[in-house]
């Protein structure tokens, strides 16, 4: 699905090269998939020169600086993230991707009540972005509320399951055992790893097709 999608936005972008929006949603999309299989550092080059000509055009598409944002993530440049992610939202206040972003870095630098609050800020807006709460159950652990933990996981893994079930065939295929396939989608995150080789300290514990969508 990573691969359809980069490739329709693609084709899209052949089609109207001058579109600021098209062309930074094609970069977000390629800093998400960066690192997965197909994906290596050319991704990550192109992503970087599609936000850079998306912002030529338009200096506050807020798609292209998210993307700039996962970029700088991925050099372990958190600092320059964070600020991408706030001017992303400083145009576009209701971004999901600016603000589930946004909310996993202040998780990582124990600004936990900051942290939930913009989680229920995506969730509000988008109440099926379930990677969102699953970071926000994994707050909710780091705080010791284990019985919102919990809560929150059920949640995930019931809608979660949902979505698979909901699928065409093809990508109910493509899920094998949904319930597991779905959770394995919940864990989705960042975290600082000193020992990776190419993206320093920030890197991803787990990918799957749902959270490359």
């Amino acid at each position: 699905m990573a691969r359809e999608s980069v490739q329709l936005l693609g084709e899209a972008h052949e089609l109207a090269p001058d579109d600021a929006r098209i062309t930074g949603t094609l970069a977000l999309s390629l800093a998400r998939v960066y690192g997965l299989e197909f994906f290596g550092p050319e991704t990550a080059a192109r992503a970087q020169a599609l936000a850079q000509r998306a912002l030529g055009v338009d200096p506050h598409q807020p798609e292209a600086q998210v993307a700039r944002a996962l970029l700088a993530l991925q050099t372990n440049q958190p600092e320059a993230a964070v600020g991408h992610l706030r001017t992303a939202l400083g145009v576009a206040p209701n971004s999901v991707d600016a603000l589930d972003w946004l909310a996993r870095i202040m998780s990582e630098v124990g600004r936990v009540e900051e942290s939930l609050a913009l989680f229920e800020r995506v969730l509000a807006i988008d109440p099926e972005v379930v990677v969102a709460r699953h970071h926000q159950a994994r707050v909710h652990a780091m705080l010791g509320e284990r019985a919102k933990m919990r809560e929150l996981s059920e949640r995930c893994r019931r809608s979660s399951a949902t979505r698979c079930r909901g699928s065409s065939s093809r990508r109910a295929t493509r899920c094998g055992t949904p319930i597991v396939r779905a959770r394995s989608g919940c864990r989705r995150s960042w975290t600082k790893r000193s020992s990776h080789p190419r993206r320093g300290r920030w890197s991803r514990r787990c990918s799957t097709s749902h959270s490359a969508e």
